[in-house]
């Protein structure tokens, strides 16, 4: 498999990344290791997870399971750590009253927990999902720069931000120093190319941001696995 620069950085990821967020609850573990094994054999190098659960999964697919059947499964094969680029996501909930959007602590704690989860040392990079309850980052920034310092993370990046939401964070990055988003992340496929095209695939080619198709198959919608009805066929409506 291709190997690609990531943005402005230094990592060299594989074409296609393997979206481990489902881990757990559509697929389970022996399952998830088996297409672990596959995508590593043929050179993939580039898995992502997630420190919650999908919308709508039960509580036993929930809170960083997808994390702990990666982690099992880095102790039971034991890769050397720099062949491979680990990212998770963490979300952006709506914070408290009386509460900033996001606390650095807060930010840090999850990381730590993470790292429990998928017994790794670091964190290549941190993915926060977009809520349109979160407010200014400046605090997430300022906890991604301390992760930095202690070696626990190396990047972080934005998923389904809107494209005006991800340049202020650029625009912010760019005035404090230190960290900024480093991936731009949605969801593009034949169906749903508005979140891509074309502010952000023109953003990434100006500001060397790394993009990253999300659910290029719309959910399996296009992978041949649904069918039309034959006609006549009756149906429960």
């Amino acid at each position: 498999m291709h190997l690609r620069k990531f943005g402005r950085t230094d990592l060299q990821v594989s074409a296609l990344a393997l979206g481990a967020r489902s881990f757990g609850w559509l697929v389970p573990p022996d399952e998830a290791h088996t297409l672990l094994d596959a995508y590593r054999a043929d050179g993939g190098n580039f898995i992502q997870t997630a420190a919650h659960g999908l919308p709508g999964a039960p509580a036993s697919a929930g809170l960083g399971r997808s994390e702990e059947i990666v982690g099992a499964w880095l102790k039971r094969v034991r890769p050397p750590r720099d062949s491979l680029v680990l990212s998770t996501r963490i979300r952006l909930d709506r914070p408290p009253a009386g509460f900033g959007a996001w606390q650095a602590d807060t930010v840090q704690r999850l990381v730590e927990a993470s790292l429990r989860r998928l017994q790794a040392s670091h964190l290549d990079l941190l993915v926060c999902e977009w809520s349109p309850g979160a407010g200014p980052l400046d605090d997430f920034f300022r906890a991604a720069d301390n992760l930095t310092r202690a070696g626990w993370l190396r990047y972080v990046g934005a998923a389904g931000f809107p494209v005006w939401r991800f340049t202020e964070a650029l625009v912010r990055s760019a005035h404090r120093g230190g960290a900024r988003f480093e991936l731009f992340q949605a969801d593009y496929s034949l169906l749903e190319r508005a979140p891509f095209e074309p502010e952000a695939i023109d953003l990434g080619r100006e500001l060397r941001v790394a993009l990253l198709a999300q659910s290029p198959l719309a959910d399996g919608f296009l992978s041949g696995r649904y069918h039309r009805l034959p006609p006549g066929t009756d149906t429960a409506r």
